[in-house]
């Protein structure tokens, strides 16, 4: 199962490969043939994750400046998968738990960590873009 995950993980940097970041910053998702972010919709403001696939297609062509201004936690969510990929094939192959014996401890700490800091970014994105 773990192997699907990490190969579901690898997926996504493949996808964000594939897809052309919007220049607007937010909306690159909308290739996939998906509905524009219904908040940002009613509200006019953007979400936490509006710019997020934006984010991973700047990134994985190694501008970061594009990534930081699209959404900075999608350098955050990547550096995290960039971990956890491996992490996964490995697991799912060995059968044995690596860097950690207990992984449900490190994954509902480290979701907790990303979920303040994304809230604090959208709360400082907001105030000053």
């Amino acid at each position: 199962m773990l192997v699907v995950a990490g190969t579901s993980l690898a997926a996504i940097f493949a996808v964000a490969c594939w897809l052309t970041p919007d220049p607007r910053g937010f909306g690159t998702h909308q290739q996939l043939g998906l509905p524009e972010c219904n908040f940002r919709s009613v509200t006019g403001v953007n979400c936490p994750h509006c710019g997020m696939t934006t984010s991973f297609c700047f990134l994985v062509r190694g501008d970061l400046k594009g990534a930081w201004q699209a959404n900075p936690c999608g350098i955050l969510l990547a550096a995290i998968l960039v971990v956890l990929t491996p992490w996964c094939f490995y697991v799912g192959v060995t059968g044995h738990w690596a860097l950690t014996d207990d992984p449900m401890t490190w994954a509902v700490r480290t979701a907790i960590v990303y979920i303040v800091i994304a809230a604090v970014i959208w709360i400082l994105r907001s105030a000053l873009w």
